[in-house]
């Protein structure tokens, strides 16, 4: 009787041991000191990201953020919780911007505003005007081959000639052309397995932001398509529930489709098929593993935040009681 009550008493103190050590180590307070690379945010943009960091760092499993700005663009945040260092920093790789744009398909005029203003063409060759000798030129001088199969993809890049179209045509400003309404800037999408990138072309509001943006979403959660691919759901409020249905109904009526893009790729851009879209409800695919769509289901409950560099992490050697 005496060595079973011991037995049991051991088992009983190394479980309070081993509680004990999992709360000292839970309630360690971690320091991050953040720099905002980007320079020209307003205050009300610079309030709400330093809201959606503390949002972030909560979805991981952050407790008691404490978010002090400084100057520079720099800010630390002070938080617990039992988070893994490679987790924490991947939270501050990517925004988790999500933009929702009406591709532009007038491949003819893209064309020839393009030839229009390469510098690089001969002279006597602006003078051509048929599409054929257009697309052939584009070809040559981007380094692109302009898609004919997939009226949504502008055009396909090689790896190895995305920096002469990073330059020449995604940094460009967004841009009007002649017959069209509204302003159009390119995108690139993710790369298949051959290092090829789709390029499109989107149309942009008279302020140059995409239709329709993340900050209308309430929530997102991964699930799986029919074929069991990885899926996000996206849940909007009111507001991005009705602009949601504008746009895709004249989408349908354009017999058109949407680029979905997060941080200025382009992951689907899927047509409208059954017309306008009520409810605010949408998916977002994109041969996600299941770790990429839960970092981005996280990203998108918790609002994009601008684009971040560590300094310095630090754990701080103080040690809460609870009550």
């Amino acid at each position: 009787m005496f060595k079973k009550y011991s037995i049991f008493s051991c088992l009983l103190f190394l479980v309070v041991i081993t509680t004990a050590c999992e709360t000292i180590a839970k309630q360690s307070i971690y320091s991050i000191q953040l720099q905002i690379e980007e320079t020209n945010l307003t205050p009300e943009e610079k309030t709400r990201a330093i809201r959606n960091i503390e949002r972030r760092l909560v979805s991981v499993g952050a407790e008691n953020v404490a978010i002090t700005e400084e100057e520079d663009q720099k800010i630390t945040v002070e938080f617990q919780g039992k988070i893994k260092p490679q987790k924490l920093r991947k939270s501050f790789t990517f925004s988790g911007k999500l933009e929702f744009f009406e591709v532009c398909k007038e491949k003819n005029l893209l064309y020839k505003y393009l030839r229009q203003i390469d510098e690089t063409f001969e002279e006597q060759d602006k003078l051509l005007t048929e599409v054929k000798n257009d697309k052939v030129a584009i070809d040559s001088t981007l380094g692109l081959s302009l898609n004919t199969i997939n009226d949504a993809v502008f055009a396909t890049v090689p790896k190895e000639n995305r920096k002469k179209v990073a330059e020449k045509l995604l940094q460009k400003e967004p841009f009007s052309i002649n017959g069209l309404e509204k302003k159009i800037k390119f995108l690139l999408g993710k790369s298949d397995r051959k290092d090829l990138y789709e390029l499109y072309a989107v149309y942009v509001t008279a302020e140059n932001n995409a239709s329709l943006d993340g900050s209308y979403v309430t929530d997102a959660a991964v699930g799986y398509d029919q074929l069991g691919n990885w899926i996000i759901n996206i849940q909007m409020n009111a507001d991005g529930s009705y602009i949601w249905e504008q746009l895709t109904e004249e989408v349908y009526q354009n017999n058109g489709n949407i680029a979905v893009a997060v941080d200025n790729y382009v992951y689907m851009a899927p047509s409208v098929f059954t017309g306008p879209i009520s409810g605010g409800k949408t998916q977002i695919s994109g041969n996600f593993t299941e770790e990429e769509a839960m970092d981005l289901a996280n990203a998108f409950r918790a609002g994009s935040i601008p684009k971040m560099k560590i300094l310095q992490e630090t754990i701080l050697k103080r040690y809460f009681q609870k009550n």
